[in-house]
């Protein structure tokens, strides 16, 4: 599996971490739980089971762009659960998912969630 994501700037991740910070003090499954430098906050773009990573590289001309947070959301599949934050979807952010899809291409069926007109951008 390989993925296409967003990451964000410092004070938006700051918020992020602060989130799951609480989550931890509630003792409460938590991203915070992972000290990887991997895990960080992000937003996810595309889910393949293969991508050319050089194929992206025209896409960065469009960032960096403003991401806004809003409420939280919760995302379910089978038995597991994800606490997210909102992502307030603008007409940049759109822009810049429309690209990598199309440089992705057709995602797979586990992946449809991540292509055009099915993305909920957490």
């Amino acid at each position: 599996m390989f993925s296409v994501e967003l990451v964000m700037d410092a004070s938006t991740e700051a918020s992020v971490r602060e989130d799951w910070d609480r989550l931890l003090a509630a003792d409460l499954p938590s991203s915070g739980r992972n000290p990887s430098p991997s895990n960080r906050p992000h937003i996810t773009l595309a889910v393949r089971d293969r991508l050319e990573p050089s194929a992206f590289t025209e896409i960065a001309e469009l960032l960096p762009l403003p991401v806004e947070l809003n409420g939280t959301l919760l995302l379910g599949h089978r038995d597991r659960f994800v606490l997210a934050r909102h992502v307030v979807v603008s007409s940049a952010l759109l822009e810049v998912h429309r690209e990598v899809a199309r440089v992705a291409g057709h995602p797979e069926p586990h992946y449809s969630n991540t292509g055009v007109d099915r993305w909920t951008p957490t």
